[in-house]
């Protein structure tokens, strides 16, 4: 495996990028001239950012473009901030969707998709590994580890709560059809499942 950032491919520092920078970057990149192409492309995006920024000022004044792209920074770090607050907390409601995730996922599968968007996020085979692995450890776990509900109440994450999960996840994903936006029908969510319950109880984690 990589030990160093290099390892990992081309690291390029701050430079200025003129032709002669720029061809001695992509001679050390798989397919130059595609990637001559990516660089190109970013290049022309910058170029067009930087008119239609100059355009905004003369229309709304400097100072007034300068204090909303300040705010638009100061929102997004209380976003950020706000989600890393309950970043390693264990809840119930992370075993439900975690459930109901790799059912959907599953799903997916079955149709013939090996990643999908679900709920803004792209889900592929590696997020459906973690959360069978997480879901596994928590029933293995759960008699040591406090997984509390919302009312702060510890859940013992024995077989039949898990398995009372998948239930009500797949109640729910039926319920939605066929305005929800997953593919398949009645069938195939419940092989799926059936399917993802089948490997967390039996250990399965490596990709499948």
């Amino acid at each position: 495996g990589s030990r160093t950032l290099a390892d990992e491919g081309v690291v390029i520092p701050p430079t200025r990028l003129d032709d002669d920078v720029l061809a001695a970057l992509v001679a050390q990149m798989r397919n130059p001239d595609e990637r001559r192409g990516d660089f190109r492309a970013q290049l022309a995006a910058h170029r067009l950012a930087e008119r239609r920024l100059i355009e905004l000022c003369g229309r709304r004044g400097r100072d007034r473009v300068v204090a909303a792209m300040d705010e638009l920074s100061s929102y997004s770090e209380r976003v950020v901030r706000g989600a890393l607050d309950n970043v390693g907390r264990r809840s119930t409601d992370g075993t439900r969707a975690a459930v109901r995730t790799v059912i959907r996922y599953r799903n997916g599968v079955l149709n013939g998709k090996g990643a999908s968007l679900l709920d803004g996020y792209m889900e592929d085979l590696a997020t459906d590994r973690i959360y069978r692995l997480m879901l596994a450890q928590r029933m293995k776990h759960s008699r040591t580890v406090a997984i509390p509900d919302p009312s702060g109440r510890q859940v013992d994450h024995a077989d039949g709560f898990v398995h009372g999960c998948f239930t009500e996840a797949l109640a729910r994903l039926v319920a939605e059809l066929p305005r929800g936006k997953d593919l398949g029908d009645e069938t195939t969510l419940r092989a799926a499942a059936a399917a993802s319950e089948e490997m967390i109880r039996n250990g399965r984690f490596n990709p499948v």
